[in-house]
């Protein structure tokens, strides 16, 4: 199963310190796989005492160290950086490990008069996990919600959320478990508890576990839900190009309902923009629904059957940042900004465009994740880095692999700009790495780090650069490149009057195609012509007299001119 380690923030407002989290273990060597010979040991023994009950209660004192009939091994897995960046005021996390990899995890977060946000419900469904199962259980006559998640191995993860509740001078504990967060009863000090492991069997015991030593410190009172489990929600979700795509499971005979979305436009927008989207679902059944969310960079997004909210998801797109040594460089400008340019959607974009202007001795880096959470996204039918940049610096692109630890080993690219905007086109295979001959291997990039070096001399200069519509095309380098060639070609030339028209384009353009008379200069006709990007033919017949003549072919659009070419007409 998935580790603790990552503390299930991949969306509700952290993208910018999620982007952080993943640049930093680049950069820093930091290995994306665990290893857990390093880290600490969990195992304790042990109930609470009297000396830490009611607000007194630390997350230490809580979650399970040992599981009962397994020989795992337990191992403190806290995502520290959780502390700051969400509303928990402590973090642990154990993960049970069988040959160095996790068999179930135990996570805990203890938050002050609220609930913890991050649950893998919420989280998980939209970064390539789907909800096969949810049902109540009951453990030590306590009613639980229990869902399982298929995560993107195939394998199955069976889960369970609850909340402990203490409050000063109260001599016993609260304990409840809903589907949403809304339903949940604020106490005074909240311990957050999630459970997951490979089996049904190990989150049951891990609830068993902290049930059974918790009572032995204070007894338990059960808050019950009048709400229920809901009828309809969301198995899974994916973001393709510029919609998110929900699979909504309905068990009802309800066949129209809503979601209630909250988006924010860009990282560094603080107002959210509400919108309702109804949509229609089969009853008792699967329906598979697009929602649009254009390059929008976060969505809250609440699905509600006869006005009523039944579940809730969140969307998080990779976030863009930059990165600086604070002691030395100074940033002035840092901007990200939504495009109005359509998605390709034999594109892989990095949606939204960022720009930096800093005044630095070394260095400034500006990088943008690929996927919501830092997700490796599988690259490896794509060929071709696209976009536009202008700036004063040569830049260095490192396309960062995640199953790469050392950051010298990462596959780089370096790129002159000028100062003026322009396209630039890389093949994937001239990125190299540091250390190794092998081409990159696709497979697995999490994110894209443009670095700006500063003078040799170590003065403080200017750095600044804008970058725009970038994204990974799968055409290669000299294909995209004869796409905006402007050559046109007419056959059979010479023609009896019917010809066929054929040309290249890099976009959708409306062009208007003109025959001209090449002694007199006379349009013999016009003709409208709707180029789609690639190669297009044209068919065209004109109307000619006896004898051949030289006619000149003119294909403009706005701000667009093809080259004009010649053709020989005439009737024998």
């Amino acid at each position: 199963v998935g580790g603790g380690g990552g503390g299930g923030v991949e969306s509700k407002s952290l993208g910018d310190a999620i982007a952080m989290r993943v640049f930093n273990k680049a950069t820093h060597d930091v290995p994306s796989v665990v290893d857990y010979t390093k880290m600490p040991s969990a195992f304790r023994s042990g109930n609470i005492t009297s000396n830490a009950t009611g607000t007194q209660l630390k997350l230490s004192d809580i979650l399970p160290t040992t599981l009962i009939n397994y020989t795992y091994k337990s191992y403190i897995s806290t995502p520290k950086d959780l502390i700051g960046i969400t509303n928990a005021k402590d973090v642990l996390s154990i993960d049970f490990i069988n040959n160095n990899i996790p068999k179930a995890v135990a996570f805990g977060t203890q938050t002050v008069g609220d609930v913890y946000d991050h649950t893998k419900a919420i989280c998980d469904r939209l970064k390539g996990y789907e909800l096969v199962g949810l049902q109540n259980i009951s453990i030590n006559g306590i009613n639980m919600v229990q869902y399982n998640l298929k995560n993107n191995k195939g394998d199955i993860e069976y889960a369970m959320s609850f909340i402990i509740g203490a409050k000063n001078g109260r001599s016993s504990y609260t304990i409840q478990s809903n589907w949403l967060n809304k339903d949940y009863t604020r106490d005074e000090v909240m311990y957050n508890i999630q459970l997951w492991g490979g089996s049904p069997a190990l989150s049951v015991d891990m609830a068993k576990d902290i049930i059974n030593r918790l009572t032995a410190g204070l007894p338990i009172q059960e808050i019950k839900s009048n709400v229920g489990l809901p009828k309809t929600y969301i198995t899974e979700g994916k973001r393709i190009d510029e919609n998110l795509t929900l699979t909504i499971k309905n068990n009802t005979t309800s066949t129209n309902g809503y979601f209630e979305i909250k988006d924010r436009a860009n990282e560094q927008v603080t107002n959210y923009v509400s919108r309702t989207v109804p949509f229609s679902i089969a009853a008792d059944g699967k329906t598979t629904i697009k929602v649009p969310t254009r390059d929008l960079y976060e969505s809250t997004i609440g699905l509600y059957i006869n006005g009523i909210l039944q579940d809730e998801v969140f969307m998080a797109d990779g976030s863009w940042g930059v990165d600086y040594n604070t002691s030395t460089t100074s940033i002035k400008k840092f901007n990200v900004t939504n495009s109005s340019s359509a998605i390709n959607k034999d594109e892989f974009t990095l949606f939204r465009n960022a720009e930096v202007i800093a005044t630095t001795p070394d260095y400034v880096s500006v990088y943008k994740l690929l996927r919501g959470g830092g997700a490796a996204q599988d690259l490896t039918a794509y060929k071709t880095l696209k976009l536009t940049a202008a700036g004063n610096s040569l830049l260095t692109i490192t396309l960062v692999k995640e199953s790469i630890t050392a950051w010298k080993d990462q596959y780089t690219l370096q790129l002159p700009i000028s100062k003026d905007a322009q396209e630039y086109l890389i093949s994937l295979a001239d990125f190299k790495s540091g250390t190794s001959t092998t081409p990159i291997d696709a497979k697995d990039i999490s994110s894209m780090v443009v670095s700006m070096g500063a003078s040799s001399t170590g003065r403080n200069s200017s750095v600044e650069v804008s970058l725009s519509s970038v994204s990974f095309t799968k055409d290669d380098i000299g294909y995209i490149r004869s796409l905006s060639a402007k050559d046109v070609t007419a056959y059979p030339n010479p023609s009896k009057g019917a010809f066929n028209l054929k040309f290249k384009a890099d976009n959708n353009y409306s062009l208007m195609l003109k025959l001209i008379d090449a002694s007199t200069g006379n349009v013999l006709m016009s003709k409208a012509v709707n180029a789609v990007k690639g190669e297009n033919s044209v068919p065209v017949q004109a109307t000619i007299g006896q004898g051949q003549k030289a006619y000149i072919i003119s294909l403009e659009g706005s701000n667009i001119k093809y080259k004009p070419t010649k053709l020989v007409m005439g009737k024998d």
